[in-house]
């Protein structure tokens, strides 16, 4: 099932408007989140995953799917949920990488 991403955003925008104070709490979750990721993050991480653990890229793939649902849904616990669950695998993914040939796995 291909996601509408044009669908996805204007729904996001129309619950904008109707609650703006979820929309910032999610975004700020959302920032949170990738900022972590982005900390630790070592270059070729992500090609390492694909090429090395395609076990751990696979469940990587539905994370997106799974926030868009939540926003929509406005269910900040859920958002929470998906995201704290995408921090540990991407986390444990980069520290992995970083500590294969000190992130020189190729």
């Amino acid at each position: 099932m291909a996601i509408d991403v044009q669908k996805i955003l204007e729904r996001v925008k129309a619950i904008r408007l109707r609650d703006p104070v979820v929309i910032n709490t999610i975004d700020s979750l959302i920032d949170q989140t990738l900022e972590e990721i982005n900390r630790e993050y070592k270059s070729g991480a992500i090609a390492w995953m694909k090429e090395r653990k395609p076990r751990e890229w696979i469940r990587v793939l539905p994370f997106e799917a799974e926030v868009n649902e939540a926003v929509l849904k406005r269910d900040i616990k859920a958002v929470q949920k998906v995201l704290a669950e995408y921090r540990a695998l991407m986390l444990t993914i980069i520290r992995e990488f970083s500590l294969t040939a000190g992130g020189f796995a190729y």
